[in-house]
């Protein structure tokens, strides 16, 4: 690893730490309160800026006591005294107001304290311009002027003046925030971690470079809190980190035993053409791994029987006829929500937000509050994550962008799927005939698996009879084959890039959304990536869907009340293409309605469209 100085490394820290706040940092920002430990941080950060400030004062004050001991002759008073007034003018009207403005709204005080200028309203910061203009006229000027013309007495008049005003007011303001629309907040606190890397890919950002391997690059942001620890267990689910990454990170899984059947012990170690051994025992332990988080996932879905689930008055996840995967009109969704006396609904289609036009207009006639949302495919250390936004501006050009890389990397990576599959089993697929009836244009795993399985001649090819054989029925036979070749590690796997998870919150925030972590797979998601999504400005997060169980829906809420996040509970609802899932049935309990319901409460105001 290069060696770096203290002072090199302090300034890579700082602007890392400018970076994430901009980034989604600010949300975390908080204010002053009338407290006395923040009355006490607010007067020693102001006291530190105002001894630097007055450093020429003292200096003078030492002259002037040599002057009267005779050390320096009474001659220079005068001169030593300008000398004074013209370095205190430097000190407080110079140096202060560029330093302040250099460091994005710190002072010297504040630095110390974690205390920083920003604008009043955003929290995000402020311009050049406000903080140089408010350090000046603040502390520089009225030091100078009330000093010069009415001695120690007017400046302490000034001072107390400006105290009185952040006493009364309820942030802790003085007279020139209120008026350039200024307020000092605690900023969040980073844990830096500088780390060797070389191997770094150059088509990645560092917020694609998991800080939890050796081989990243850059300086990444740890956990800020242990909050993001799995700690507690819910009734008979225990929570395990048994499950490791190959980084050896945990992931967030309930305990698993394998079961007869269980997808972990179907054929993954068979060798195909063109593969090395090494290779076979490559994808064989991603299969591996693979399988036992399907087997841990279905074993959750048995135990979360959704029958035993009342239909809540809130559903925040629904797909319509826009999304790529669910078949629900838009106005039926509405319907069937009236029929089973629901109150408030969103619909998040899948990097679509053109449901919500519509949604808005059937909202009215059918009387049911609704939420404007997405949900979002995205990535963040290379792992695949969803965004789900809410309170959106659906007409935000974001969205429509979005939209069309979706479509586009889609179609690419269904052609690219079908070219691997083809050479790989030796079959020749008639794609035109497959995709003339598919509205999106797309070949999925589970559309290849069941061409194959469900043609004749391919169902005799030896290496189909072979999953035929070994499974307990068709189904598992199917998901043990789209899991060995389509799935991590298989060879008809295709990598997918999404767009940065950073980029896609900051843009739900830039369309006035709350962006939320959807619950799929967030069982296996390493704790690691959670921290940085929150610590990127994540608003929420999803702790009740049919995905989770309830070990996992008892550890989100525990992350959202020490981060101060939202929680919403959706149905995951895709119309009848998902039979196991039901409009409206979101697993929450009814002691955590009350929580939902804060998320819900804008929903009831007055709407601009």
């Amino acid at each position: 690893m290069a060696k770096y100085s203290k002072r090199e490394l302090e300034r890579a820290k700082f602007v890392k730490e400018q970076k994430l706040y901009a980034s989604g940092g600010y949300k975390k920002a908080a204010f002053l309160t009338r407290t006395l430990n923040d009355y006490e941080n607010h007067l020693y950060a102001y006291l530190i800026d105002l001894s630097i400030c007055l450093l020429p004062v003292y200096a003078w004050g030492v002259e002037f006591i040599l002057i009267l001991s005779g050390v320096i002759p009474p001659a220079y008073f005068d001169l030593l005294f300008y000398i004074m007034y013209t370095l205190l003018f430097i000190t407080s009207c110079i140096l202060l107001p560029l330093y302040t403005a250099s460091k994005g709204g710190y002072t010297w005080g504040g630095k110390m304290m974690g205390l920083r200028l920003v604008d009043k309203t955003t929290r995000r910061p402020a311009s050049v311009m406000r903080l140089v203009m408010r350090e000046l006229l603040g502390i520089g000027v009225p030091m100078m002027l009330f000093g010069y013309f009415f001695s120690v007495f007017g400046i302490l008049l000034w001072w107390a003046i400006n105290g009185l005003c952040v006493v009364l007011s309820p942030r802790q303001e003085t007279i020139f925030d209120y008026i350039f629309g200024l307020v000092c907040v605690y900023v969040p606190r980073y844990n830096m971690v500088m780390v060797d890397g070389k191997d770094k890919d150059a088509s990645q950002t560092e917020e694609n470079v998991r800080p939890a391997q050796a081989s990243q690059s850059a300086m990444t942001e740890r956990a800020p809190r242990q909050a993001i620890q799995r700690s507690a267990s819910s009734g008979s689910a225990a929570v395990s980190a048994a499950n490791q990454t190959a980084s050896g990170a945990s992931r967030i899984n309930t305990d698993r035993t394998s079961a007869p059947g269980n997808p972990a012990q179907q054929p993954a170690a068979n060798t195909y053409p063109g593969q090395s051994a090494a290779q076979t025992a490559a994808r064989a332990h991603a299969a591996a791994a693979s399988a036992a988080s399907s087997a841990a996932y279905a074993a959750s879905q048995a135990a979360n029987d959704l029958s035993a689930y009342p239909v809540q008055d809130i559903d925040l996840h629904i797909r319509s006829n826009f999304s790529d995967d669910a078949n629900a009109e838009v106005e039926d969704i509405f319907r069937l929500a009236r029929d089973k006396h629901m109150r408030i609904i969103s619909i998040t289609d899948h990097n679509c937000a053109r449901a919500n036009s519509q949604a808005v207009r059937f909202a009215r006639l059918y009387d049911i509050e609704y939420i404007p949302g997405v949900e979002i495919d995205c990535q963040l250390y290379g792992e695949r994550v969803r965004i789900l936004g809410y309170y959106i501006d659906w007409n935000n050009p974001f969205f429509d962008e979005i939209e069309r890389l979706s479509l586009r990397r889609e179609k690419d990576v269904s052609l690219e799927r079908l070219q691997a599959f083809e050479k790989a089993t030796g079959l020749q697929i008639d794609s035109d005939a497959l995709l003339s009836n598919n509205r999106f244009k797309l070949l999925r795993p589970r559309e290849l698996t069941d061409l194959v399985f469900d043609d004749p001649d391919a169902r005799n090819l030896a290496s189909v009879q072979t999953y035929l054989m070994s499974a307990r029925n068709e189904e598992q036979a199917r998901d043990a084959f789209m899991r060995d070749y389509f799935g991590p590690g298989g060879i008809c796997e295709v990598k997918v890039q999404y767009p940065n998870a950073r980029k896609v919150i900051e843009a739900i925030h830039e369309a006035n959304g709350i962006a939320v972590l959807a619950g799929w797979h967030i069982r296996e998601m390493d704790t690691t990536l959670l921290a940085a999504l929150i610590d990127a400005g994540l608003d929420g997060v999803e702790a009740f869907t049919p995905a989770n169980d309830k070990a996992t829906s008892t550890y989100l809420l525990e992350v959202a009340a020490s981060e101060k996040l939202c929680v919403t509970a959706g149905s995951d609802y895709h119309g009848t293409i998902r039979p196991d899932r039901a409009l409206g049935v979101t697993t929450m309990p009814q002691r955590a309605h009350s929580l939902v319901e804060k998320f819900t409460r804008a929903a009831a105001k007055p709407k601009p469209y």
